[in-house]
């Protein structure tokens, strides 16, 4: 029995010893290059001015029964240059009288569109409580008060290849003409994601 040679291994153990660090440069470019993308996308579609501001309100108490009703119109713009964008998930919370509305998905596709937003907040008390009461009946004394709304936007981008979604907070103090029939006479708002 003729035994042959076994053939020698082709690799060096040079060659072999190189593997892991072949695949760990691989995987660190690999990692680099979303990396940069991710940060491009990020830059493209960071919002850089005021997206949400509140441009008239109107104010009504109605008596029997005990009611508020806030109507105003509100613009959002485009936060981005260069992508356009979609609003969902859109809701408005009047603070003081745990009132709220929630808004309809729309799309703002061009950077400098806006949208005007009417917005109704009713809030009606079959059965008020004293507080309540008591808060409208202050506010009616008084030649003008503040209004304190909350907006939270769920705002989403899109590339193409990757969605890219963040919350928007959005805040007014809304000063307000005595009641019954006020008007908003200037406001403070801060938009901040």
């Amino acid at each position: 029995m003729d035994s042959q040679p076994t053939s020698p291994s082709h690799t060096t153990p040079i060659q072999h010893n190189n593997r892991p660090f072949i695949i760990a440069i691989i995987i660190s470019i690999l990692v680099i290059f979303v990396s940069l993308i991710a940060l491009i996308i990020y830059l493209t579609a960071l919002p850089r001015n005021s997206m949400c501001d509140v441009t008239s309100a109107n104010f009504t108490i109605g008596v029997n029964p005990l009611a508020i009703n806030l109507l105003m119109v509100v613009n959002i713009s485009s936060p981005t240059r260069k992508l356009g964008v979609r609003f969902k998930a859109l809701h408005i919370k009047l603070k003081d009288f745990r009132a709220d509305v929630s808004l309809d998905t729309f799309d703002l596709k061009h950077p400098e569109e806006a949208r005007l937003v009417q917005v109704l907040a009713q809030k009606t008390w079959l059965e008020p409580t004293r507080d309540d009461v008591l808060k409208l009946q202050q506010l009616e004394q008084k030649n003008n008060f503040f209004l304190h709304i909350k907006g939270f936007f769920n705002v989403m981008i899109n590339t193409g290849l990757i969605r890219y979604t963040y919350w928007l907070h959005a805040e007014c103090q809304l000063e307000m003409t005595s009641l019954p029939n006020s008007v908003m006479i200037s406001r403070k708002c801060k938009t901040k994601i």
